[in-house]
C-alpha cells in the first residue's frame, strides 16, 4: 500500500477516487496497482485498498441484495486467517454457508479507512 515509486509501477485505476487518497487528507496519494501472478493486464488494476473496498461492497450486496443471476467471483485475491502471523477471523469477511459461496471462495480483509495510517 504505497504510491508509485519504481519504474514499471502503474497507478491504481481508480485515480482521484483511489482509497489511498482518503486515509489521510493531509498526505493524499494514489496507490500502486496490485499485481497478481500471471501476465500483466493491458489496463491498470485497483490498488490493495480499492480492491478491499470493492470486494466488501460486493460482499454485502450479495448477502443483502442478491441478484437473480450471478456467475462471477467478487474478489481478486484472498488471505489466510486463523493462522499464526496472518489475519484473525474477526478481521476478514467470509461467505456464510447459506450464502452464494461460489462468488467468494476465500476470506477477504475487512476494509475501513480508519484501519490504516500514512507513513511519510
Amino acid at each position: 500500500m504505497r504510491e508509485c515509486v519504481y519504474q514499471g509501477d502503474r497507478k491504481c485505476v481508480m485515480g482521484s477516487e483511489c482509497e489511498c487518497r482518503f486515509v489521510d487528507r493531509e498526505n493524499q496519494f494514489v496507490g500502486v496497482e496490485l499485481r497478481l501472478p500471471g501476465p500483466l493486464p493491458a489496463t491498470p488494476q485497483m490498488c490493495v485498498l480499492c480492491s478491499r473496498k470493492h470486494t466488501q461492497k460486493m460482499y454485502y450486496d450479495m448477502l443483502y441484495r442478491p441478484p437473480a443471476v450471478h456467475t462471477g467471483v467478487i474478489q481478486r485475491y484472498g488471505v489466510l486467517c486463523s493462522v499464526d502471523n496472518e489475519y484473525a477471523a474477526d478481521f476478514v469477511l467470509t461467505m456464510p454457508p447459506h450464502g452464494p459461496v461460489h462468488c467468494m471462495p476465500f476470506p477477504s480483509p475487512v476494509h475501513g479507512r480508519n484501519n490504516y495510517t500514512v507513513q511519510v
